[in-house]
């Protein structure tokens, strides 16, 4: 139920548990909460990135990718949230460079227009309709990553370079050295929480079109 009211708001979360303990008769261990919504979104992202960016020769057969997509940035945001709740640290401000249109953005635009305005209106068949519209979803995210993309990738190599201590000319080849100073337990977990938060708001930048308001979501308070 926590995990859920990041995208559907119930009653005050802190209310719903006091409600339970007093039904229940069971003392809520908020602990085991903070451990349990950060384990099962660990599992979600990991099947998440694996359908959307390891097994990319299956997506044709995947259908609603727009919706997968956002849905799968909400739960990576409030996976870092979770787990900054978790060990007790604050997340960090974040501040990104800013993209203008690209060159296919008109084009983009038009093809939005035509779901919006001809082709949704139009179906009388529910499916058809979700698919139009998860189809604009899919469309924006790809808007925001030929936006975005290069440039937030040239950010995330100074950031890691930076925390890392070294000159990394290639992305991959610092996202790498990352993993290998995890690996030595040459990261705390401020800086890790700190870059983790860093790249995850750099991909709601780029689907920020797609998630309209979910790109804000995390977890409400449990206290």
């Amino acid at each position: 139920m926590s995990i859920r009211a990041i995208i559907q708001a119930w009653v005050p979360f802190p209310r719903m548990l006091a409600t339970y303990e007093k039904l229940s008769g069971i003392p809520v261990n908020l602990d085991r909460i903070r451990f349990y919504r950060v384990y099962t979104l660990l599992a979600m992202i990991i099947g998440s990135h694996r359908r959307y960016f390891q097994q990319t020769d299956t997506l044709a057969e995947q259908g609603r990718l727009g919706n997968g997509l956002m849905f799968m940035m909400v739960h990576r945001r409030a996976y870092v949230d979770g787990l900054a709740d978790a060990l007790g640290i604050t997340l960090p401000s974040v501040e990104l460079p800013e993209a203008g249109a690209s060159d296919i953005s008109p084009f983009i635009e038009s093809l939005l227009a035509q779901l919006r305005d001809v082709i949704v209106p139009r179906s009388t068949d529910q499916v058809a309709s979700e698919t139009a519209k998860d189809m604009a979803r899919l469309l924006k995210y790809i808007d925001g990553r030929v936006q975005m993309g290069d440039l937030l990738d040239e950010d995330e190599l100074r950031d890691l370079n930076e925390a890392l201590q070294a000159s990394h000319y290639e992305l991959k080849d610092a996202r790498t050295d990352l993993v290998q100073h995890i690996e030595n337990d040459q990261i705390n977990d401020d800086q890790m929480i700190g870059i983790l938060w860093r790249r995850v708001s750099r991909e709601t930048a780029i689907a920020q079109g797609t998630m309209g308001k979910l790109s804000e979501r995390v977890f409400p308070p449990l206290t």
